[in-house]
């Protein structure tokens, strides 16, 4: 079964889109992304079929004027119990690999891969009611509402995208204090524990 046009669209030369695996490369933001998403959340809506599902656009290429990585970073909530085989079939047909279950670090991850070696596309498939899909939210709402946080991230992502080149988990690393700071501040209850 071949991908829906929309993920061909991501796999496509010429898209804007492509990170060979574990390289880490900024790029100012492109337009085209936000429509890219907007592609995407329908075809999956339409796969996963559940009534509660949100599909949201989150990450740095959510963020008009910051600059990112170009993987679009896309995030699927559905409350729990989520079933992970359902998730797995319905969002496999339509180009979405599956990864790994990440857990309380990402919960379902899937990528799109434009050739083996270069993704376009994550997405994460977490529980509505949990504070990854919180911490997803009020993260990218921050950056959006806020061009002065906006651009004290540029310069963290800056910093840690110099420093660590070849290596991703490094710069995730390297941003992960400030961005948990930042996201303690914008939203206490998606960092409090019970």
């Amino acid at each position: 079964m071949a991908a829906p046009a929309a993920v061909e669209a991501l796999r496509a030369q010429g898209s804007g889109l492509g990170l060979a695996n574990g390289a880490v490369h900024l790029v100012n933001h492109d337009p085209r992304w936000s429509s890219y998403f907007a592609e995407l959340a329908s075809e999956i809506l339409v796969a996963i079929d559940h009534s509660r599902a949100q599909v949201e656009h989150v990450g740095s290429t959510s963020v008009p004027g910051l600059s990112a990585k170009p993987l679009l970073d896309i995030a699927v909530g559905i409350p729990q119990p989520i079933d992970n085989e359902a998730a797995i079939t319905a969002l496999e047909p339509i180009g979405f690999e599956f990864q790994q279950d990440l857990g309380i670090y990402g919960g379902l991850f899937f990528t799109v891969s434009a050739s083996p070696t270069s993704r376009v596309a994550h997405l994460h498939v977490v529980d509505i009611d949990d504070f990854q899909w919180r911490w997803y939210l009020a993260f990218r709402d921050g950056l959006r509402s806020d061009p002065r946080l906006a651009s004290e991230y540029e310069t963290v992502k800056q910093a840690a995208a110099q420093a660590n080149p070849g290596d991703r988990d490094a710069y995730t690393k390297a941003k992960f204090d400030w961005v948990l700071a930042t996201v303690n501040r914008l939203d206490r209850s998606v960092t409090q524990t019970d």
